[in-house]
């Protein structure tokens, strides 16, 4: 389908709308480099909070908690992003944040409610698997 951009040229009615994948694409590539205006737009233009990598099922959120990137974790829990969201491993954005050793987004998403204690497809736990790799100052 295509449609008319503003401002985008003389032959901006050849260019397409984007699909949901790539709008949520967007979306998780905007999470994981903590671009609060890009995640802000792909969310007015339709890209579903919740919406998975395809690959390893990592949200947006598991993105940008991976990386410790707090601002994008409040923008996207602000935007209904589940806390506790599960990859295809059952590992969540706190078992990504506690692997990493990034204190100020586990703060984030523990006071969002996330639980400390769910079980990855390996039976570990956000709190166990921060203990393995020395990150247990924040406990």
């Amino acid at each position: 389908m295509t449609g008319i951009v503003k401002g985008r040229g003389a032959f901006s009615f050849l260019r397409r709308n984007p699909t949901q994948t790539e709008l949520n694409d967007q979306l998780i590539a905007a999470a994981g480099k903590c671009d609060i205006i890009a995640i802000k737009k792909a969310l007015e233009d339709g890209a579903e909070i919740n919406a998975n990598d395809g690959s390893s099922q990592m949200t947006a959120l598991h993105h940008a908690a991976s990386k410790g990137h707090t601002a994008a974790i409040q923008t996207l829990l602000e935007a209904g992003a589940k806390v506790d969201v599960q990859t295809d491993y059952k590992m969540t954005p706190l078992y990504y944040a506690a692997d990493n050793g990034h204190t100020a987004a586990i703060q984030k998403l523990l006071e969002a409610g996330a639980a400390i204690d769910t079980l990855s497809k390996w039976e570990d736990t956000p709190l166990r698997i921060a203990a393995f790799h020395g990150h247990v100052g924040w406990w």
